[in-house]
């Protein structure tokens, strides 16, 4: 399609992954293709370095990867981190200081250096403790409230902690959905997100972001679709997601990202 095209940024659950949390034969045969094109392929995912090691590994990757939504772009080789938009632990203070004055949080996760913090275990956690992830420690957030946090998810009243976002933290922090069902309020640095990383990631390589095609199906990856040369929805992504894309790619079960990537590289 595209010859100028430089660099592949590719969402992880939803898009890359299978429904089954895996890289199917066409997909890893697609990323190795890519590899000995010497075309770079980034990861840009909601999870923490950790929960992405086997993936790495599986797809011989050796770029760096936007992790927590963007606020953290890591070198897995180095365990070094390359760029982080951390939450400012005051901030944090102050949001739970007022959120759980109205009672309004059911449960939270936070994240940072490569560890989490959970309130309660039900049934969403149980899901990432399932897939080899458990929580650094559980219970009220005192723990870490005495560092900066690379994210923050936090589930309960929805109307009234967007309503409290908008008013008070507009200026310090941005928010999105971490699931489908909308249940899930993920907070980060303003100066975070998936499309800040990929502003880094194109400095990094010297490429312009015309030359970058990316790949993703949730709300949290419209701004970097929006933002490179060639942004593609998957066909299971709502919407939103696919009106801001310039192409729709088949959904990840049927190997979206494979297909799409073998029509603009000629593969």
């Amino acid at each position: 399609m595209n010859s100028t095209f430089e660099i592949v940024i590719c969402d992880l659950d939803g898009t890359l992954l299978n429904n089954n949390k895996e890289i199917s034969n066409k997909t890893l045969k697609t990323i190795q293709s890519l590899n000995q094109m010497k075309i770079p392929v980034i990861l840009a995912t909601a999870r923490a370095p950790r929960d992405i090691e086997i993936y790495l590994k599986g797809l011989e990757l050796d770029t760096p990867s936007i992790c927590y939504n963007g606020a953290l772009i890591f070198d897995n080789r180095k365990s070094e981190i390359l760029k982080s938009n951390m939450i400012d632990i005051s901030i944090v203070k102050k949001l739970f200081e007022v959120l759980r004055e109205e009672k309004s949080i059911e449960n939270y996760l936070a994240e940072k250096n490569n560890e989490f913090w959970v309130d309660v275990i039900d049934k969403d956690v149980q899901c990432w403790i399932d897939a080899g992830c458990p929580p650094h420690a559980i219970g009220y957030p005192s723990t870490f409230l005495d560092d900066h946090l690379s994210k923050l998810i936090v589930r309960g009243n929805t109307e009234f902690i967007i309503r409290i976002l908008e008013k008070y933290f507009k200026e310090h922090l941005i928010y999105t959905f971490s699931d489908s069902r909308k249940v899930w309020i993920e907070i980060l640095c303003k100066n975070a997100g998936k499309a800040a990383a990929v502003k880094w990631i194109a400095n990094h390589y010297s490429v312009p972001l015309s030359n970058i095609v990316a790949f993703g199906d949730a709300e949290n990856d419209i701004g970097m679709l929006e933002l490179v040369g060639f942004g593609v929805a998957m066909g299971n992504s709502g919407k939103d997601v696919q009106l801001r894309a310039n192409c729709i790619a088949p959904t990840n079960e049927n190997d979206g990202v494979a297909h799409t990537l073998r029509g603009i590289f000629s593969i």
